[in-house]
């Protein structure tokens, strides 16, 4: 499924249903309101490259402390239109989460 996908400056991947932008920008004069739709914690994420699944795909491992202090791990595909657009996530990403642990 198609997703825009926006990484902001606190460090959070917001993810919106690109179709439902699409629909909505469409069939009105005002500007969209939309939620996520998908919201990851860059801080807490790794991005790496996967060219064995896509060339342009990348792999997000997120990690997360529970309840009763019980770690877990999710890990989750993102393919982009361009091939040279996955250097540009992981770049963000790591540009983002170097920004944060300076500050």
């Amino acid at each position: 499924k198609a997703f825009h996908g926006v990484l902001t400056a606190d460090c959070y991947l917001h993810m919106f249903d690109a179709a439902a932008l699409l629909e909505r920008g469409a069939s009105t004069k005002l500007p969209p309101t939309y939620e996520p739709v998908l919201t990851i914690d860059a801080m807490a994420s790794t991005a790496v490259a996967i060219p064995e699944v896509d060339s342009k795909a990348f792999e997000l491992t997120t990690s997360s402390t529970g309840f009763l202090g019980m770690k877990s791990q999710k890990k989750q595909e993102f393919r982009t239109e361009r091939e040279n657009q996955v250097d540009s996530w992981i770049s963000a990403f790591n540009k983002i989460k170097k920004a944060m642990t300076v500050e």
